[in-house]
């Protein structure tokens, strides 16, 4: 295959059971000559909630920089800001 990857591993990939580094991901898209929005589930899955879900609990760890960067970066909806004082 033109991104260097063994049938097999593409394969793998393909049922989840490797994972997938996104500079590969970006070669797969452009070797299929497309966007790699493409190759993503489409945002309105039920299966999405419960993973971003999942991600921003993970994220909440990290600085709000960080976070915000991420968050921003693949697309997930900012959470409100807390008001702080009494106003």
């Amino acid at each position: 295959m033109t991104v260097g990857l063994q049938r097999s591993s593409i394969s793998n990939i393909e049922k989840g059971r490797q994972k997938l580094l996104l500079h590969t991901f970006i070669e797969i898209a452009g070797a299929l000559q497309t966007e790699p929005s493409n190759l993503l589930p489409p945002r309105s899955e039920p299966a999405h909630g419960a993973i971003q879900s999942e991600t921003q609990k993970k994220l909440s760890d990290l600085p709000e920089k960080a976070r915000a960067f991420i968050e921003d970066a693949v697309g997930f909806q900012k959470r409100p800001k807390k008001k702080r004082g009494g106003r």
